[in-house]
């Protein structure tokens, strides 16, 4: 899983991009590291990655959906809905933590 308020099984994730475009708040993007190593060659290592965020961006099949902005997210449920796999989890019972979060981030 990638993310905690927002989460990405990236097991179950069929990386269709769906959940790009339909983020009113832009939560998501294409991950892939900034040193052009697919994601499944990430396991137990970080990378901020590219930043690329349009549907058709992905670079490779490898390539997956990452909540890396999800201290934006407004909770609207879009790539919940959208994702043909239910591999997005938004957990709206961590709310308090994801104000507190939200409010550190803007400081």
């Amino acid at each position: 899983m990638h993310g905690t308020f927002v989460a990405v099984d990236w097991d179950s994730c069929i990386a269709d991009g769906s959940c790009l475009p339909a983020c009113p708040v832009n939560v998501f993007q294409w991950y892939r590291t900034e040193n052009d190593v697919p994601a499944a060659e990430m396991s137990n290592a970080t990378s901020s990655g590219t930043g690329r965020s349009g549907q058709n961006d992905r670079s490779d099949y490898t390539d997956k959906s990452d909540p890396v902005r999800e201290k934006a997210c407004i909770w609207c449920m879009a790539c919940v809905t959208v994702c043909p796999t239910t591999a997005i989890k938004v957990e709206q019972s961590n709310m308090e933590f994801h104000q507190q979060a939200a409010s550190t981030s803007q400081r």
